[in-house]
């Protein structure tokens, strides 16, 4: 019997809301790269945006495969406060660099809001913004 429980809408927002970094899954078609990135979420768009920097093995796979896979994970005291619980959510979509200046402005704001909400500010030496609007995407709490 499987005890796992599938989250609802609003408890993946809440995921992706409280997250600090996303871990994406990226293939070039054939070698697989993963990463963990700062990222924000626009509650209006339902999109991540990911801070880092313009260079990079990751850009090679992107332009290669645009196609990511990617998880957040948190922590969620499981039963009797186990300290082993978690709530996690998966997503998928098509990463994209991010040109528009109007665009980058509002993915700024969101990604230090995303930093102030976790008490850090983060600095890259040449950032570059990108953005995944999901288009499959579930969450589960820990067995």
């Amino acid at each position: 019997m499987n005890h796992c429980k599938e989250l609802k809408t609003e408890e993946i927002k809440d995921v992706l809301q409280r997250g600090e970094y996303a871990v994406l899954a990226i293939t070039d078609g054939n070698e697989p790269y993963a990463l963990s990135l700062c990222y924000g979420m626009d509650k209006d768009k339902l999109a991540l945006y990911f801070l880092t920097d313009k260079g990079g093995l990751k850009l090679d796979f992107l332009k290669s495969n645009p196609y990511v896979c990617g998880t957040v994970v948190i922590q969620n005291p499981g039963k009797e406060g186990s300290p082993h619980g978690y709530r996690s959510v998966v997503f998928r979509g098509v990463m994209e660099v991010i040109h528009d200046p109007t665009e980058q402005a509002t993915a700024r704001l969101i990604l230090e809001e995303g930093s102030e909400f976790h008490g850090e500010k983060r600095e890259v030496p040449h950032p570059m913004v990108m953005k995944l609007e999901w288009d499959e995407i579930s969450g589960r709490n820990s067995c």
